[in-house]
């Protein structure tokens, strides 16, 4: 009987180590579960519910254009053509033609510093902030997702997983990887994928989107050096640069847009924050790297006056690496700029001089060639632009935005053809009248001919064409036989429309006078 109660007790305490022993192992089980993943929130089917159910119109809240599936449009207007105002006896017949462009762009340049609200994964309210590339944060509970660096042998060390997300943890994360990857890429070196675009600049806001670089999207600081305009005394043609070492993307949250935000976050916030008029938005990815912009600059002149600008700045940079005398000719006249964009999208401008294109630390080719193209420690990547998805149903949020602009175009400059000049001589004299003035291409007057006037006469004349700074001189004659005495004259540099003047007055004493031109 005692041995019975001793095998029943043996028993018993086995039975009790096991269920404790079963229970640890359940309990450090779910602990480990806990550390990949967050408890789903409770509310996060209504969430869902909610978030899926908004019925904002992206296209109208973003302003997106009708662009035909392309990243432009552009519609002449209307054309006009007139003289240019004369300018030392020199016109010129100009055409203007009147344009109207819409762009839509998914892509955003970084062209702002100390942008706090972006990073791989961040949350922002889809508003106008958004459009001129200052999104606004949205201060919301936020949950956990996963970002993926594109780099060739970094593997599961470019997978990052985001808990309780800021920019500082995401940066620090990302550097931690890319340190990785510095350390262990042996001779995988990365090089650049480069995209450039070139147009003629006709005004800043129009060739920035041309070129992908939305001034709308700048701070002052790099919209001065952007900003530029041609005209009928000079041309600008602008060439960007958009050098990509790698992207980092995040993985949408499928189905499921709650799993963006955190696990103890109630519907009642969520609508107070996110709604129709200002919907939530995520940065699905930075791209990074550099971002180079080439000014070329030269004077109006009937050689450049018709020729595609652009063309020869492609050319420049040996895009089209046919020779082309005519090119060659603009380029040697011509000024460059290159300014480059960091990612605090402090702007660095540099002069730089043709024959700096193909050779020479500093010129346009060694920024863009060489070891100034691969991915290093001592040549890193910086943000240089983004792209959104709206977290009701990850579709890319695409801005729409317009400008209008003029392109003049004017032929070679030409004499001014002066308008006519009449004078009257109602006085009691005889008189006469003459134009002073420059001729064309001097720097010296000369007197033209001298046109004489009974009393009750009259005469209609104008200054040679070409002549400037022209004067009218009048002078009157007492007697037959008496001195010609000048009694007015009157400025009247270019005669752009007809004019009229009358001698009156005088006796046997007196000249007379013109009214509006006296001594």
């Amino acid at each position: 009987m005692k041995h019975l109660k001793q095998h029943t007790m043996k028993f018993f305490l086995k039975f009790i180590l096991l269920f404790a022993i079963t229970l640890v192992v359940f309990n450090c089980s779910k602990a480990d579960d806990s550390d990949g993943g967050e408890d789903e929130n409770p509310f996060a089917a209504s969430i869902n519910e909610y978030l899926l159910g908004l019925s904002y119109d992206a296209n109208t809240l973003l302003d997106v254009k009708d662009t035909g599936g392309m990243p432009n449009s552009r519609e002449n207007t209307s054309n006009s053509q007139g003289n240019t105002p004369p300018v030392n006896g020199q016109t010129s017949l100009c055409y203007i033609a009147n344009y109207s462009l819409d762009s839509n762009f998914d892509d955003v340049a970084i062209l702002r510093p100390n942008l706090d609200a972006i990073y791989p994964g961040a949350l922002v309210a889809a508003n106008d902030n958004m459009l001129n590339g200052n999104p606004d944060p949205l201060s919301i509970e936020k949950g956990a997702y996963t970002l993926r660096i594109n780099l060739p042998g970094i593997g599961q060390n470019g997978v990052l997983n985001i808990q309780n997300p800021s920019k500082s943890l995401v940066d620090t994360k990302i550097d931690n990887a890319l340190q990785w990857w510095y350390n262990n890429s042996g001779d995988n070196q990365i090089p650049a994928n480069s995209v450039y675009s070139s147009a003629n600049l006709y005004s800043s806001m129009q060739v920035s989107r041309d070129i992908g670089l939305n001034l709308s999207w700048a701070d002052n600081n790099v919209a001065s050096q952007l900003s530029f305009n041609s005209n009928t005394e000079r041309r600008v043609a602008t060439m960007s640069f958009k050098q990509v070492f790698f992207t980092i993307t995040m993985d949408s949250p499928e189905s499921s847009p709650a799993d963006m935000l955190g696990n103890t976050i109630t519907l009642e916030e969520v609508m107070t924050r996110i709604t129709d008029e200002q919907p939530a938005a995520y940065v699905s990815s930075v791209s990074y790297g550099k971002i180079f912009i080439l000014r070329m600059e030269t004077e109006y002149t009937e050689e450049t006056s018709n020729i595609d600008l652009s063309a020869v700045l492609d050319y420049s940079v040996n895009v089209d690496a046919n020779y082309d005398e005519q090119k060659n000719n603009i380029i040697e006249s011509s000024t460059f700029k290159l300014l480059s964009i960091g990612g605090n999208a402090e702007v660095g401008v540099s002069p730089i001089s043709s024959s700096d294109f193909t050779s020479g630390p500093g010129g346009f080719i060694d920024a863009i060639t060489g070891s100034n193209a691969l991915l290093s420690a001592d040549n890193p990547g910086v943000p240089i632009a983004y792209t959104m998805r709206f977290l009701k149903d990850n579709s890319l949020a695409k801005m729409g935005y317009h400008t209008d602009y003029s392109v003049e175009q004017c032929d070679p400059s030409t004499n001014f053809v002066h308008e006519d000049v009449n004078v009257v001589n109602n006085s009691y004299h005889d008189t006469r009248f003459y134009f002073k003035y420059k001729p064309a291409g001097g720097n010296f007057y000369l007197t033209g001919p001298k046109y004489e006037l009974n009393q009750g006469s009259q005469h209609t004349a104008s200054p040679p064409n070409g002549a400037y700074d022209v004067e009218i001189v009048f002078e009157s004659q007492i007697g037959w036989f008496g001195d010609w005495e000048q009694i007015g004259d009157c400025d009247l540099g270019h005669v752009t429309s007809e004019r009229s003047y009358e001698f009156v007055g005088g006796d046997i004493d007196d000249h007379g006078h013109v009214p509006g031109c006296g001594l």
